[in-house]
C-alpha cells in the first residue's frame, strides 16, 4: 500500500467511527454529533532550548547522523 492509500482508508475509518456509528460511552449519539471545538487558540508549541552542553544535530532518514 502506498501513503495515500493509507490516507484514504484512515479518512474513511474516521468518518465512519466518527459520523456512522453511535457510541454507548456517549449516551448512543454519534461523536460527531457533540464534538465542540476547544475556545482557547492554539499558539503552537515554543521553541526549544536546550542547555549549553546539549546540541541539536540532523539525522538522515536511514539514521546517519
Amino acid at each position: 500500500m502506498n501513503s495515500l492509500q493509507q490516507r484514504t482508508r484512515v479518512g474513511d475509518f474516521a468518518h465512519e467511527f466518527n459520523a456512522e456509528r453511535p457510541h454507548e460511552a456517549v449516551a448512543i449519539k454519534y461523536p460527531a454529533e457533540i464534538y465542540t471545538p476547544s475556545r482557547r487558540p492554539d499558539r503552537g508549541l515554543p521553541d526549544l532550548e536546550y542547555p549549553f552542553r546539549d546540541r541539536d544535530v540532523l539525522v538522515t532518514a536511514c539514521g546517519r547522523v
